[in-house]
Protein backbone atom coordinates (compact mmCIF):
# COMPACT_ATOMS: atom_id res chain seq x y z
CA UNK A 1 0.00 0.00 0.00
CA UNK A 2 1.47 3.41 -1.03
CA UNK A 3 2.00 5.84 1.82
CA UNK A 4 1.41 9.37 0.65
CA UNK A 5 1.72 11.00 4.05
CA UNK A 6 3.75 9.74 6.94
CA UNK A 7 5.01 11.56 9.98
CA UNK A 8 5.89 10.83 13.54
CA UNK A 9 5.14 12.79 16.63
CA UNK A 10 8.11 13.81 18.74
CA UNK A 11 9.29 11.08 21.16
CA UNK A 12 7.32 11.12 24.39
CA UNK A 13 8.12 9.68 27.76
CA UNK A 14 5.66 6.93 28.60
CA UNK A 15 6.22 5.37 32.07
CA UNK A 16 9.93 6.18 31.77
CA UNK A 17 10.20 4.63 28.28
CA UNK A 18 10.55 6.21 24.80
CA UNK A 19 7.51 6.00 22.54
CA UNK A 20 6.80 7.30 19.00
CA UNK A 21 3.31 8.03 17.56
CA UNK A 22 2.75 7.28 13.84
CA UNK A 23 0.06 8.69 11.51
CA UNK A 24 -0.22 6.73 8.19
CA UNK A 25 -2.39 8.02 5.28
CA UNK A 26 -3.90 10.66 7.58
CA UNK A 27 -5.55 7.99 9.80
CA UNK A 28 -4.92 9.03 13.37
CA UNK A 29 -4.29 5.46 14.46
CA UNK A 30 -1.96 6.26 17.34
CA UNK A 31 0.39 3.33 16.93
CA UNK A 32 3.20 3.51 19.38
CA UNK A 33 6.56 2.19 18.39
CA UNK A 34 7.04 1.70 22.06
CA UNK A 35 10.48 0.75 22.90
CA UNK A 36 9.27 0.09 26.42
CA UNK A 37 10.27 -3.57 26.32
CA UNK A 38 13.51 -2.77 24.52
CA UNK A 39 14.44 0.01 26.94
CA UNK A 40 13.48 -2.06 29.96
CA UNK A 41 15.36 -5.08 28.61
CA UNK A 42 18.37 -2.85 27.89
CA UNK A 43 18.26 -1.51 31.44
CA UNK A 44 18.06 -5.04 32.79
CA UNK A 45 20.82 -6.32 30.53
CA UNK A 46 23.11 -3.43 31.35
CA UNK A 47 22.51 -4.07 35.05
CA UNK A 48 23.10 -7.79 34.47
CA UNK A 49 26.34 -7.13 32.61
CA UNK A 50 27.49 -4.89 35.44
CA UNK A 51 26.51 -7.52 38.03
CA UNK A 52 28.19 -10.38 36.14
CA UNK A 53 31.30 -8.28 35.57
CA UNK A 54 31.49 -7.45 39.26
CA UNK A 55 30.85 -11.09 40.19
CA UNK A 56 33.47 -12.29 37.72
CA UNK A 57 35.94 -9.88 39.25
CA UNK A 58 35.08 -11.21 42.71
CA UNK A 59 35.54 -14.82 41.53
CA UNK A 60 38.92 -13.83 40.19
CA UNK A 61 40.29 -11.44 42.83
CA UNK A 62 38.53 -11.82 46.19
CA UNK A 63 41.24 -12.16 48.86
CA UNK A 64 41.99 -15.46 50.55
CA UNK A 65 39.31 -16.64 52.97
CA UNK A 66 36.84 -13.97 51.63
CA UNK A 67 33.66 -15.64 50.37
CA UNK A 68 32.25 -14.75 46.98
CA UNK A 69 29.02 -16.49 47.87
CA UNK A 70 28.23 -18.49 50.97
CA UNK A 71 30.83 -21.27 51.17
CA UNK A 72 32.44 -20.30 47.81
CA UNK A 73 35.78 -18.51 47.34
CA UNK A 74 37.68 -16.81 44.56
CA UNK A 75 40.39 -18.20 42.29
CA UNK A 76 42.90 -16.05 44.17
CA UNK A 77 41.79 -17.69 47.44
CA UNK A 78 42.25 -21.19 46.05
CA UNK A 79 45.52 -20.23 44.39
CA UNK A 80 46.79 -19.10 47.76
CA UNK A 81 45.55 -22.31 49.30
CA UNK A 82 47.18 -24.33 46.55
CA UNK A 83 50.43 -22.49 47.10
CA UNK A 84 50.20 -23.20 50.82
CA UNK A 85 49.35 -26.84 50.14
CA UNK A 86 52.28 -27.09 47.73
CA UNK A 87 54.61 -26.10 50.50
CA UNK A 88 53.17 -28.91 52.58
CA UNK A 89 53.25 -31.20 49.48
CA UNK A 90 49.59 -31.89 49.91
CA UNK A 91 48.84 -32.94 46.30
CA UNK A 92 45.16 -33.70 46.85
CA UNK A 93 44.51 -30.26 48.21
CA UNK A 94 46.43 -28.81 45.27
CA UNK A 95 44.29 -30.82 42.81
CA UNK A 96 41.13 -29.80 44.65
CA UNK A 97 42.19 -26.21 44.62
CA UNK A 98 43.06 -26.52 40.93
CA UNK A 99 39.57 -27.84 40.28
CA UNK A 100 38.14 -24.97 42.29
CA UNK A 101 40.29 -22.53 40.27
CA UNK A 102 39.06 -24.09 37.02
CA UNK A 103 35.47 -23.86 38.24
CA UNK A 104 35.96 -20.23 39.23
CA UNK A 105 37.56 -19.58 35.83
CA UNK A 106 34.59 -21.19 34.11
CA UNK A 107 32.29 -18.98 36.12
CA UNK A 108 34.35 -15.96 35.14
CA UNK A 109 34.15 -16.99 31.46
CA UNK A 110 30.41 -17.57 31.76
CA UNK A 111 30.02 -14.04 33.19
CA UNK A 112 32.13 -12.63 30.38
CA UNK A 113 30.09 -14.54 27.80
CA UNK A 114 26.89 -13.16 29.30
CA UNK A 115 28.35 -9.67 29.29
CA UNK A 116 29.33 -10.07 25.60
CA UNK A 117 25.82 -11.33 24.75
CA UNK A 118 24.27 -8.35 26.56
CA UNK A 119 26.63 -6.02 24.73
CA UNK A 120 25.56 -7.53 21.37
CA UNK A 121 21.92 -7.04 22.31
CA UNK A 122 22.64 -3.44 23.30
CA UNK A 123 24.29 -2.89 19.90
CA UNK A 124 21.29 -4.47 18.12
CA UNK A 125 18.89 -2.26 20.06
CA UNK A 126 21.05 0.72 19.26
CA UNK A 127 20.75 -0.16 15.57
CA UNK A 128 16.96 -0.26 16.00
CA UNK A 129 17.02 3.16 17.65
CA UNK A 130 19.27 4.50 14.86
CA UNK A 131 16.84 3.13 12.22
CA UNK A 132 13.91 4.82 13.99
CA UNK A 133 15.88 8.09 14.16
CA UNK A 134 16.64 7.83 10.42
CA UNK A 135 12.93 7.30 9.74
CA UNK A 136 12.09 10.38 11.82
CA UNK A 137 14.66 12.42 9.86
CA UNK A 138 13.22 11.15 6.55
CA UNK A 139 9.71 12.09 7.65
CA UNK A 140 10.97 15.51 8.68
CA UNK A 141 12.45 15.96 5.21
CA UNK A 142 9.07 15.02 3.72
CA UNK A 143 7.34 17.57 5.96
CA UNK A 144 9.90 20.24 5.02
CA UNK A 145 9.35 19.52 1.30
CA UNK A 146 5.57 19.77 1.74
CA UNK A 147 5.99 23.04 3.68
CA UNK A 148 8.15 24.43 0.86
CA UNK A 149 5.46 23.45 -1.69
CA UNK A 150 2.80 25.19 0.44
CA UNK A 151 4.96 28.32 0.71
CA UNK A 152 5.49 28.32 -3.08
CA UNK A 153 1.74 28.00 -3.67
CA UNK A 154 1.11 30.83 -1.19
CA UNK A 155 3.61 33.00 -3.09
CA UNK A 156 1.74 32.29 -6.34
CA UNK A 157 -1.58 33.22 -4.71
CA UNK A 158 -0.05 36.46 -3.40
CA UNK A 159 1.35 37.23 -6.85
CA UNK A 160 -2.15 36.74 -8.31
CA UNK A 161 -3.61 39.05 -5.66
CA UNK A 162 -0.95 41.68 -6.41
CA UNK A 163 -1.78 41.49 -10.13
CA UNK A 164 -5.50 41.83 -9.37
CA UNK A 165 -4.79 44.87 -7.17
CA UNK A 166 -2.66 46.41 -9.93
CA UNK A 167 -5.48 45.84 -12.45
CA UNK A 168 -7.98 47.40 -10.02
CA UNK A 169 -5.70 50.43 -9.63
CA UNK A 170 -5.47 50.73 -13.42
CA UNK A 171 -9.27 50.52 -13.71
CA UNK A 172 -9.62 53.22 -11.03
CA UNK A 173 -7.08 55.40 -12.88
CA UNK A 174 -8.95 54.93 -16.15
CA UNK A 175 -12.21 55.75 -14.37
CA UNK A 176 -10.62 58.95 -13.06
CA UNK A 177 -9.53 59.79 -16.61
CA UNK A 178 -13.07 59.15 -17.87
CA UNK A 179 -14.53 61.26 -15.05
CA UNK A 180 -12.11 64.08 -15.89
CA UNK A 181 -13.05 63.85 -19.58
CA UNK A 182 -16.74 63.86 -18.63
CA UNK A 183 -16.21 66.91 -16.41
CA UNK A 184 -14.37 68.62 -19.28
CA UNK A 185 -17.21 67.76 -21.65
CA UNK A 186 -19.73 69.18 -19.18
CA UNK A 187 -17.59 72.31 -18.80
CA UNK A 188 -17.39 72.67 -22.57
CA UNK A 189 -21.16 72.14 -22.76
CA UNK A 190 -21.61 74.87 -20.14
CA UNK A 191 -19.31 77.15 -22.14
CA UNK A 192 -21.26 76.37 -25.30
CA UNK A 193 -24.52 77.09 -23.47
CA UNK A 194 -23.08 80.34 -22.18
CA UNK A 195 -21.98 81.26 -25.69
CA UNK A 196 -25.44 80.37 -26.95
CA UNK A 197 -26.94 82.59 -24.24
CA UNK A 198 -24.59 85.38 -25.27
CA UNK A 199 -25.60 84.89 -28.91
CA UNK A 200 -29.26 84.98 -27.93
CA UNK A 201 -28.64 88.08 -25.83
CA UNK A 202 -26.90 89.69 -28.77
CA UNK A 203 -29.80 88.65 -30.96
CA UNK A 204 -32.19 90.21 -28.44
CA UNK A 205 -30.10 93.38 -28.44
CA UNK A 206 -30.04 93.38 -32.24
CA UNK A 207 -33.80 92.80 -32.31
CA UNK A 208 -34.34 95.50 -29.71
CA UNK A 209 -32.14 97.88 -31.66
CA UNK A 210 -34.01 96.98 -34.82
CA UNK A 211 -37.34 97.65 -33.09
CA UNK A 212 -36.02 100.89 -31.67
CA UNK A 213 -34.70 101.89 -35.11
CA UNK A 214 -38.09 101.01 -36.59
CA UNK A 215 -39.79 103.11 -33.90
CA UNK A 216 -37.26 105.88 -34.43
CA UNK A 217 -38.00 105.80 -38.14
CA UNK A 218 -41.74 106.07 -37.41
CA UNK A 219 -41.69 108.68 -34.60
CA UNK A 220 -39.17 111.40 -35.39
CA UNK A 221 -39.62 113.40 -32.21
CA UNK A 222 -40.08 117.15 -31.80
CA UNK A 223 -39.01 119.41 -34.67
CA UNK A 224 -39.51 123.05 -35.67
CA UNK A 225 -40.30 122.27 -39.38
CA UNK A 226 -41.40 119.37 -41.53
CA UNK A 227 -38.40 116.99 -41.94
CA UNK A 228 -37.47 115.63 -45.38
CA UNK A 229 -35.54 112.58 -44.05
CA UNK A 230 -35.93 110.36 -40.99
CA UNK A 231 -33.54 110.46 -37.99
CA UNK A 232 -31.15 108.03 -39.73
CA UNK A 233 -30.97 110.14 -42.88
CA UNK A 234 -33.18 107.78 -44.79
CA UNK A 235 -36.30 108.48 -46.79
CA UNK A 236 -39.48 109.12 -44.84
CA UNK A 237 -41.97 106.23 -44.49
CA UNK A 238 -45.71 106.56 -44.71
CA UNK A 239 -47.26 107.03 -41.26
CA UNK A 240 -44.17 108.69 -39.78
CA UNK A 241 -44.95 111.15 -36.99
CA UNK A 242 -43.30 114.15 -35.42
CA UNK A 243 -44.37 117.00 -33.13
CA UNK A 244 -44.14 120.41 -34.75
CA UNK A 245 -43.07 122.78 -31.98
CA UNK A 246 -43.84 125.98 -33.92
CA UNK A 247 -47.66 125.76 -34.11
CA UNK A 248 -47.66 123.01 -31.46
CA UNK A 249 -49.38 120.17 -33.30
CA UNK A 250 -48.72 116.53 -34.22
CA UNK A 251 -48.07 115.95 -37.93
CA UNK A 252 -48.12 112.68 -39.92
CA UNK A 253 -46.49 111.86 -43.24
CA UNK A 254 -49.04 110.48 -45.68
CA UNK A 255 -46.47 109.23 -48.18
CA UNK A 256 -46.06 112.46 -50.08
CA UNK A 257 -46.62 115.37 -47.66
CA UNK A 258 -46.89 116.20 -43.96
CA UNK A 259 -50.43 116.82 -42.71
CA UNK A 260 -51.63 117.92 -39.35
CA UNK A 261 -52.75 114.93 -37.26
CA UNK A 262 -54.19 117.07 -34.51
CA UNK A 263 -53.68 120.47 -33.04
CA UNK A 264 -52.54 120.63 -29.45
CA UNK A 265 -54.21 123.98 -28.96
CA UNK A 266 -57.51 123.08 -30.59
CA UNK A 267 -58.11 119.38 -30.05
CA UNK A 268 -61.40 117.86 -31.12
CA UNK A 269 -62.83 114.34 -30.69
CA UNK A 270 -62.09 113.41 -34.23
CA UNK A 271 -58.45 114.42 -33.85
CA UNK A 272 -58.15 112.45 -30.61
CA UNK A 273 -59.54 109.35 -32.29
CA UNK A 274 -57.14 109.86 -35.18
CA UNK A 275 -54.20 110.18 -32.82
CA UNK A 276 -55.21 107.06 -30.96
CA UNK A 277 -55.51 105.16 -34.23
CA UNK A 278 -52.04 106.36 -35.27
CA UNK A 279 -50.56 105.33 -31.93
CA UNK A 280 -52.26 101.93 -32.13
CA UNK A 281 -50.95 101.43 -35.68
CA UNK A 282 -47.42 102.24 -34.46
CA UNK A 283 -47.79 99.86 -31.48
CA UNK A 284 -49.01 97.00 -33.66
CA UNK A 285 -46.00 97.37 -35.91
CA UNK A 286 -43.77 96.29 -33.04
Amino acid sequence: MAVDRFYTKPPQAVDGSIAFAIDVNGINDETYLAFTGVASELDGQIAAVSAWTSLAQKWAENPENTEVTVGSYSALHWAAKAEADATTTHADVVLTNADAIATAADRVQTGLDRAATAADLIATNQDTLDTAADLIATNQDTLDTAADAIATAADRVQTGLDRAATAADLIATNQDTLDTAADLALTNADVATTHADVVLTHADVVLTNAKYDEFDDRYLGAKAADPTLDNDGNALIQGALYFNTSPGNMRVYDGSAWVTAYSYTTPNPFDELNILAQIQAVSLSF
